[in-house]
């Protein structure tokens, strides 16, 4: 019934509407529950577990920064390096446009685009976070977006890799302290 409804006839005339159908079938028909089924379980769960299977890999870790004392006396007489005006254009104008917008809203091709007059501001704050030695707690956001390893996915702990896009201002910074150290 189905198929006379949204595919007969359509296979000469529509075939890309033909094969989706088609796909649509064969997976209504698969006995293996998929992950993406709106009856598996509610998003807020999947969201959880997710969290927790891309978080499992760091647990363990445990960070040891040393402690300000230690490395006071290397910040006293050693300012740290600032980029100049024209290594802030030249890191803008090679930010791919097609790279996705972090949280910060800033789309990379607006950046690259405009560079020669967002330089001076964009330079103001990359300047005043080195100095300050203080990484904007904004920038440390990232969207993360899960991505099917397989089709269907049908375990959340090993089908799904996390996809981060961090801020494109975050993005600039990063590089330029690479080329500065």
């Amino acid at each position: 019934m189905y198929y006379k409804s949204k595919a007969e006839g359509s296979h000469q005339s529509n075939p890309g509407k033909w094969y989706k159908t088609i796909f649509k079938l064969a997976a209504a028909t698969d006995d293996q529950q998929s992950l993406s089924s709106p009856d598996h379980a509610n998003l807020v769960e999947i969201a959880d577990r997710l969290q927790r299977s891309f978080i499992k890999p760091w647990l363990e870790i445990q960070p040891n920064p040393p402690r300000l004392q230690a490395v006071e006396h290397l910040l006293k007489d050693n300012h740290p390096l600032r980029p100049s005006i024209g290594q802030l254009k030249t890191v803008l104008k090679h930010l791919n446009p097609r790279k996705a917008t972090g949280s910060d809203n800033i789309p990379a091709w607006c950046l690259k685009r405009y560079a020669e007059e967002l330089a001076p501001v964009v330079h103001d704050i990359v300047v005043a976070s080195i100095v300050q030695c203080k990484y904007p707690t904004s920038y440390k956001h990232a969207i993360i977006s899960p991505i099917p390893k397989i089709r269907p996915p049908t375990d959340l702990d090993s089908d799904f890799r996390q996809v981060s896009v961090l801020p494109q201002l975050a993005n600039v910074i990063e590089k330029l302290q690479l080329q500065l150290n």
